[in-house]
């Protein structure tokens, strides 16, 4: 089975972000299962800057298309070290603390501006 481990949400904001290229979030996971059965990519890990539940769209149209798509999101340390972090296929994504991050953006918010446009509060 091929995996792909690092994949973003049409919600990601920063370099690439899938709204600059596709029309809504359907367009955008449409796309992207297609892609990802067209390279016999069986499961996925759906990554964002500090959030996981904007990973709840495309982990339903993986789940349609018979893809595993387990949630997650990207972290930064203060010594540069990016990390990503996977969790288990069955966690709800927008369940605290697997959702929201937000803690980081608050307290770093000039490290953090891109990120903090974009979280959820």
């Amino acid at each position: 089975m091929r995996v792909a481990l690092q994949i973003n949400p049409f919600a990601y904001v920063g370099k690439n972000a899938p709204s600059t290229k596709f029309p809504n979030e359907a367009a955008y996971n449409a796309a992207l299962v297609a892609e990802l059965m067209k390279l016999g990519v069986g499961l996925i890990a759906i990554s964002d800057h500090w959030r996981a539940q904007t990973a709840r769209g495309l982990i339903t149209a993986c789940d349609s298309a018979g893809i595993v798509a387990l949630p997650g999101f990207e972290a930064n340390s203060s010594e540069g070290i990016h990390l990503l972090v996977v969790f288990p296929q069955d966690t709800d994504p927008g369940a605290d603390p697997c959702g929201r991050c937000d803690w980081w953006v608050r307290r770093y918010p000039s490290r953090n501006s891109r990120y903090a446009r974009s979280a959820v509060y």
